[in-house]
């Protein structure tokens, strides 16, 4: 389903500028990062596939960049802006 058929108030991008970043969950927060899907599948069932895949943001932080450029749907530079988010999130 694409996310512009979603109601409103479900939509990723517009619940984070009403409700503030902190009000989505761990696959809605990986399709900001993701931006865009593929065809037959959006940014938001990309993101939630990934934490279906991995059990978890944790398991997924860890994995390292060849690994989620296997992902379906995921580019090399969606790949690399996941990779780079997760870094910075270790850091801190």
């Amino acid at each position: 389903m694409k996310i512009r058929d979603l109601p409103i108030n479900q939509q990723p991008r517009e619940k984070a500028i009403c409700n503030g970043v902190e009000s989505l969950n761990d696959g809605e927060l990986l399709a900001l990062i993701i931006g865009s899907g593929t065809k037959g599948k959006s940014a938001l069932e990309i993101g939630n596939e990934l934490i279906m895949n991995y059990q978890n943001i944790h398991l997924l932080i860890n994995e390292n960049y060849n690994n989620l450029t296997k992902q379906k749907g995921l580019s090399t530079v969606i790949s690399l802006k996941l990779s780079a988010a997760f870094e910075l999130a270790k850091r801190i």
